[in-house]
């Protein structure tokens, strides 16, 4: 990942996320943040994920949207917590890409320290084929972000399932 936390193209973000608060029925509370990451682009527009997932995951540009996306989320996750915006955790999408990389475990624990937030606040999705995975370094990195109190889903948002 690299430091870079926001990127510009004539002057319009480049990665953008955007929150969908979700709430408890009994109280009305919210329980978690769910988050969509879109692209802005001065030739394209908007892109949703289901319009640059499936390309940009081919390359190393899903990690690289996904280093973008997570410190944008780690800098709303403080920015939240001042203005005493309550939730729980938040979710981001995680290129399966990125959770096999080496140092995946030890770059995502290095951000929640530089923001000071903790893991356990943020729930990554990814799919559901890579949470059956038991061996090789999205096995270990996902049994690492576990012991740091992180959750995974499978993104299915209408019935958002932590592992």
């Amino acid at each position: 990942m690299s430091g870079k936390s926001e990127t510009t193209t004539d002057g319009v973000r480049a990665v953008e996320l955007f929150y969908r608060d979700n709430r408890r029925t009994s109280d009305n509370e919210p329980v978690f943040l769910y988050t969509q990451m879109r692209l802005n682009g001065p030739e394209m527009g908007v892109l949703e994920p289901a319009d640059y997932r499936a390309v940009s995951e081919l390359s190393d540009q899903c990690s690289e949207l996904f280093a973008l996306g997570m410190h944008q989320l780690l800098q709303a996750m403080n920015k939240f917590q001042e203005r005493d915006i309550m939730f729980k955790w938040a979710s981001l999408y995680m290129p399966v890409r990125f959770l096999k990389r080496d140092d995946a475990a030890e770059k995502l624990n290095g951000l929640c320290g530089r923001y000071k937030i903790k893991p356990e606040m943020i729930c990554f999705e990814i799919s559901a084929s890579a949470l059956d995975e038991t061996d090789g370094a999205a096995a270990d990195n996902m049994e690492w972000e576990n012991a740091a109190g992180s959750e995974w889903s499978d993104g299915e948002t209408d019935n958002m399932k932590v592992y």
